[in-house]
């Protein structure tokens, strides 16, 4: 999650990674962010694709509500 965050804040400023997960063979690992308000689309192909090179599975971005984001964080404030 540290380096998702970390290349997110280089590639684009308005997406926050909210959680990172495995699935449970490996495969795959799927960063959950939320957009700033006001925003409703953005393009994570650039992120995701700079991401890809340091993991040994298939990144996937996931766009979450902010009510899903609530969910995750527990009603705590997000750690930046």
């Amino acid at each position: 999650m540290v380096i998702g965050r970390e290349k997110s804040r280089e590639t684009c400023s308005v997406l926050k990674i909210i959680k990172a997960e495995y699935t449970f063979d490996g495969q795959r690992l799927a960063f959950l962010y939320v957009l700033d308000e006001g925003m409703e689309n953005l393009d994570v192909e650039p992120l995701r694709a700079a991401l890809q090179p340091q993991f040994k599975a298939k990144v996937e971005m996931r766009l979450t509500g902010p009510r899903d984001a609530a969910k995750i964080w527990a009603g705590l404030a997000p750690a930046a």
